[in-house]
C-alpha cells in the first residue's frame, strides 16, 4: 500500500514541476532582459563635508570615476586629492560601486614628503 501511496503522490509532483519548468521558461528572457536594462544605472549617494547628492550613474561607475567626475565636483566642490570610504575602509579607485551605496569622500593626506 505505501508503494501505492508513494506513485500516488509522484504523478503530480512531476506534473508540478513540468509546469514550473514550462512557466520559467516562457518567462526566461523576460526575467533575463528586465535585470540587464535595470543594471545599465544604479543609484548612488555621495558625501563630501556636510553635502550629499545622490544620483543614477552607470553601473560600472568605480570609485575613481566618481573622483574624477566633474558633475559631482562641482555639485559637492571637492577637488583631486580624495579617498572615497565606505562605511569607513578605503576604497580603491577601480572598484566597482555598489547600487545603493554612500560614499563619503574625504581630502586625502598628502603623502610626498
Amino acid at each position: 500500500m505505501s508503494g501505492h501511496f508513494h506513485t500516488q503522490v509522484e504523478t503530480p509532483i512531476r506534473a508540478s514541476v513540468r509546469m514550473a519548468h514550462t512557466d520559467e521558461t516562457k518567462n526566461l528572457p523576460a526575467i533575463n532582459n528586465k535585470p540587464k536594462q535595470k543594471n545599465k544605472m544604479k543609484k548612488i549617494t555621495v558625501e563630501y563635508g556636510v553635502d550629499s547628492i545622490t544620483k543614477q550613474v552607470e553601473s560600472g561607475f568605480t570609485f575613481g570615476d566618481l573622483q574624477e567626475c566633474d558633475s559631482f565636483k562641482a555639485a559637492l566642490g571637492f577637488g583631486d586629492n580624495t579617498k572615497a570610504l565606505v562605511n569607513g575602509i578605503e576604497q580603491n579607485r577601480g572598484t566597482v560601486i555598489p547600487d545603493g551605496a554612500t560614499v563619503r569622500l574625504e581630502t586625502a593626506a598628502n603623502t610626498k614628503a
